[in-house]
């Protein structure tokens, strides 16, 4: 059913309103890898429509999850009832009307373009490939599908849709448990390459197939890479 058109018909019975409707379908598949083997493989959809109201410089808004007609009905009642009862809001001034639409390109959905038998025959290989050096892996394969739609009561009609990819490898040694992270995020699949990928993944274990050595207490310089550094910089924001 088109929830958006239903939608329109009910606000249009209501000409002194201004309003925005967003919709937005997303779907998701995880495929989670521990100690080389296959530990879980999640896939998710999701459908929801948002409904921003606007009156005489008054907003309310509601979200419904898997929409019917019957959720609809009752939310839209419901934000009607409230929306004369709330404070204007001064620094409202008016929804966009810019109609200019962007170049739009061609988004493949990745859950469809790497299936589970490939997510699991990738990390199989890669978990083969550090075997022999004593580390397990720790995977994280996911590939995701989002589109979303805008249409307003400046007759704006906007939509927009992605399907990112995110691989992390993390190879863990069996006995020091010192670990090394491999990466590979984007939209395009076909720019990944395996081979390549795996030969850093041992490139990199190669730096840390020595022993643990505990250290005195002092001062050290350390080195840090850009993404602890990215991730301690997230952490520190977070605390303030």
């Amino acid at each position: 059913m088109d929830f958006i058109a239903y939608l329109k018909d009910q606000l249009h019975k209501h000409p002194q309103l201004l309003w925005v409707i967003y919709e937005q379908d997303w779907n998701t598949d995880f495929l989670r890898f521990y100690r080389s083997q296959t530990n879980y493989n999640i896939s998710k959809s999701n459908h929801s429509l948002y409904l921003s109201l606007y009156k005489d410089q008054r907003n309310y808004g509601f979200t419904i999850n898997d929409p019917t007609r019957a959720k609809i009905d009752e939310a839209l009642k419901e934000a009607l009832d409230i929306l004369d009862k709330l404070p204007p809001d001064p620094d409202f001034v008016d929804l966009e009307d810019d109609p200019t639409l962007a170049e739009p390109r061609e988004v493949i959905n990745n859950i469809e373009q790497v299936p589970l038998q490939l997510k699991t025959a990738i990390l199989n290989r890669i978990a083969e490939a550090v075997k022999p050096h004593g580390f397990d892996i720790f995977g994280t394969f996911i590939c995701n599908y989002g589109s979303s739609r805008m249409i307003n009561s400046n007759n704006l009609d906007k939509s927009s849709a992605g399907s990112p990819i995110f691989l992390e490898v993390k190879a863990v040694h069996k006995d020091s448990e010192v670990t090394v992270l491999q990466n590979f995020g984007g939209e395009d699949f076909a720019k990944f390459d395996e081979e390549a990928f795996t030969a850093e993944l041992l490139r990199k274990i190669e730096h840390c197939k020595n022993p643990v050595v505990d250290v005195e207490a002092g001062e050290y310089d350390v080195i840090l890479a850009p993404r602890c550094v990215a991730e301690f910089v997230q952490y520190l924001s977070w605390c303030m």
